[in-house]
C-alpha cells in the first residue's frame, strides 16, 4: 500500500490507507498510522473510517497492548519487518465479517504473534479481542489452531473454539522434532 507522511506526527512517521470488505454491503478503510522504529515499522493507532470518509472509531494499539498485557506492558505500537503490510484481514469467529490481525512484534524464531480485533456488527465497531502467534481459521470446524516453536526441539498446538463468545483453549499439544 503507498505511504504518505503523517502530519502532525513524529517525523519518521507514516500513514497507509487500506480498503477493508467487513461484509457484502459494508466497505470500511482503515487509515493506519505508524512510525519507523529501529528494528522495523509498527502502528500506533488506525482510524476506521466509513465508506463516507467519516471516522467510526479509533483503535489505540496501547489500549490493546495494555489490555493483553497489564499496565506495566512495554511498548506502545506493533511491530514488522520494513517492507512488509504488517496486517491481515479475515474471519476469526466464523460470523461470517472479515476482523483484523496486527503482526505484534518481531521474534528471532517462527513465531509471529498478532494481535486481533473482531468485527461487531451489532455496534459497528472493532473491539480488541486476543493476541495469538501463528494462527490458522479452520472454517468447517469452526477452530482456531496455533502451532508455536517452544524451542529448536518443541512445538506445542493448542486449538481454540469460541464458547459463549470467549474464546477457549481446548486441546494443547507438544511435540518434540528430532
Amino acid at each position: 500500500m503507498p505511504e504518505s507522511p503523517a502530519a502532525s506526527e513524529e517525523p519518521d512517521a507514516f500513514t497507509r490507507d487500506v480498503p477493508m470488505h467487513i461484509h457484502e454491503g459494508l466497505l470500511v478503510t482503515l487509515r493506519m498510522h505508524g512510525r519507523h522504529l529501529e528494528t522495523g515499522d509498527g502502528y500506533v493507532r488506525i482510524e476506521v473510517l466509513g465508506e463516507d470518509g467519516a471516522l467510526v472509531q479509533n483503535l489505540s494499539i496501547a489500549d490493546a497492548i495494555r489490555s493483553q498485557w497489564g499496565d506495566g506492558a512495554p511498548g506502545d505500537s506493533t511491530e514488522f519487518a520494513a517492507g512488509q503490510d504488517g496486517y491481515a484481514m479475515m474471519d476469526v469467529n466464523f460470523d461470517g465479517m472479515c476482523d483484523l490481525a496486527l503482526d505484534g512484534w518481531m521474534t528471532a524464531g517462527a513465531n509471529l504473534p498478532r494481535y486481533y480485533w473482531v468485527w461487531d456488527d451489532a455496534a459497528q465497531r472493532f473491539v480488541y479481542s486476543f493476541c495469538l502467534s501463528n494462527v490458522e481459521v479452520d472454517k468447517v470446524n469452526q477452530l482456531l489452531i496455533t502451532e508455536e516453536r517452544e524451542s529448536a526441539a518443541v512445538t506445542v498446538t493448542t486449538v481454540y473454539q469460541w464458547q459463549n463468545g470467549a474464546l477457549c483453549p481446548i486441546s494443547r499439544t507438544e511435540n518434540e522434532g528430532s
